[in-house]
């Protein structure tokens, strides 16, 4: 599934993926895409951090037309983060960083200083 949704990043650069959480009501699906950003990061972006909770209960989200699954606790916070009118742009790791990737996830990992502190708020 990972491969379908995640687009390579280059290691050799400080690419990142932003989120774009699709407005909704609380009730709705939730809906969101990947796009990568490039080493200025724009547009602005929020970033989130939060416990990720235990990884056996998930929940459903479409990102990239395709079903993902999220923890609960993730879950919970998208959907309290969505904007009813208007997208979101949010840096989430657990989503933006393709986690079936090692080597994506150790570069992203040297970068997330920079994210946080690069964000236009940091959601916690």
């Amino acid at each position: 599934m990972a491969e379908n949704i995640y687009s390579e990043l280059r290691p050799e650069r400080q690419e990142i993926r932003l989120m774009f959480l699709e407005s909704g009501q609380p009730e709705d699906e939730i809906i969101a895409s990947l796009r990568w950003a490039p080493e200025c990061w724009t547009p602005e972006f929020e970033a989130l951090s939060y416990v990720w909770g235990d990884p056996l209960i998930t929940r459903p989200i479409k990102l990239n037309d395709q079903p993902y699954q999220v923890t609960e606790n993730l879950e919970a916070a998208l959907r309290r983060l969505r904007h009813d009118d208007r997208v979101r742009i949010m840096w989430i790791d657990a989503i933006c960083i393709n986690q079936q990737n090692p080597r994506e996830q150790e570069h992203q990992i040297g970068l997330m200083r920079d994210i946080f502190g690069g964000c236009a708020q940091c959601i916690v």
